[in-house]
């Protein structure tokens, strides 16, 4: 399948945040291209991993001029503030 790579951001860097970001490099379509954590090992270890831009603040993130979408890694009770 061709056409436009989709760009995804990657919020907070926990456990389950390098599955999301395999299973979205695994497309044709679409790329792991920036992150963000308040934790500095998470940073670090996920930096590691796929090479990307990581922020410490969302907000930042928010502003890389590559991003299309997000998906959101956070504890789940906090999925929402993120959404907004």
């Amino acid at each position: 399948m061709s056409g436009k790579i989709i760009h995804f951001g990657v919020v907070g860097l926990g456990n389950i945040a390098s599955t999301h970001a395999r299973a979205i490099n695994g497309h044709d379509n679409a790329m792991v291209s920036t992150a963000c954590s308040r934790s500095k090992e998470n940073r670090a270890q996920f930096g590691r991993e796929f090479d990307v831009p990581i922020f410490s603040d969302y907000s930042d993130m928010l502003l890389h001029d590559i991003l299309d979408a997000v998906t959101i890694c956070t504890p789940s009770g906090s999925h929402l503030d993120y959404a907004k």
